[in-house]
C-alpha cells in the first residue's frame, strides 16, 4: 500500500505491487535528483564524480509523491530482524523480549508523516535524509 501525494496523513492510499514502487523510486530520483538544496544533510555540492543526477535537484510537484507508509515487513524478512540484547534483558525493560510488529515507511525526498506519539516502544532507522 502506498500514500499518493506524499503526506501520510493526507494522501490518497492506493495497491501496486514492490516491483513497481522501487521503478518509481529510480524514475523519481532520474528526475529530481536523491538530494534537495533544502536538505541540510545532503552531499556537498560539487560531489558530483561521476555526473549521474543524485546531486541535481528540480521542484517537486506534492501530486508526484508515492509514499510507502505503515506497511508491515513482509513475513518472510522478519528472520532477518535481531531483538537487541538491551531489549531482552529484564534490567532494561524495554520492549519485552519480543516483536509486537515491524513496519516498513519508503518514500523519496519530500514525503511527510505527521507529529505523533507511538503508543508502543519502537526504534526509527533513518537511512538517508532527516527526520
Amino acid at each position: 500500500a502506498v500514500e499518493i501525494g506524499g503526506s501520510y496523513s493526507t494522501a490518497d492510499r492506493a495497491e501496486i505491487p514492490i516491483h513497481d514502487f522501487l521503478h518509481y523510486l529510480e524514475l523519481f530520483e532520474e528526475r529530481h535528483g536523491r538530494y534537495g538544496s533544502e536538505d541540510p544533510w545532503a552531499a556537498p555540492s560539487g560531489n558530483n564524480n561521476n555526473n549521474n543526477s543524485s546531486t541535481t535537484t528540480t521542484a517537486i510537484n506534492p501530486q508526484e509523491l508515492v509514499y510507502m507508509a505503515q506497511n508491515d515487513l513482509p513475513l518472510p524478512l522478519y528472520k532477518d530482524i535481531m531483538i537487541p540484547k538491551f531489549c531482552q534483558e529484564e534490567t532494561y525493560r524495554v520492549g519485552h523480549g519480543r516483536l509486537y510488529s515491524v513496519m516498513m515507511w519508503v518514500g523519496p525526498r519530500g514525503c511527510t508523516s505527521p507529529l505523533h506519539f507511538d503508543p508502543l516502544d519502537n526504534i526509527l532507522m533513518q537511512f538517508v535524509g532527516r527526520k
